[in-house]
């Protein structure tokens, strides 16, 4: 298994994005791929979760 940093994981990611039909699945492997190529888009995306200490 591969991690993040690999550029097999990434080419392998690219793989499934071109393979899957399903709109949905497509989309949720495009946001994996853009989480890897651009962490900063991911942090962002993190940061918009509302949160508060108070949560269990």
């Amino acid at each position: 298994m591969f991690n993040a940093g690999h550029i097999e994981y990434k080419d392998k990611l690219q793989e499934i994005i071109d393979y899957h039909n399903i709109e949905d699945h497509k989309k949720t492997y495009q946001q994996m791929y853009k989480n890897i190529m651009d962490p900063h888009a991911f942090q962002k995306r993190l940061d918009a979760i509302p949160y508060t200490s108070n949560c269990r």
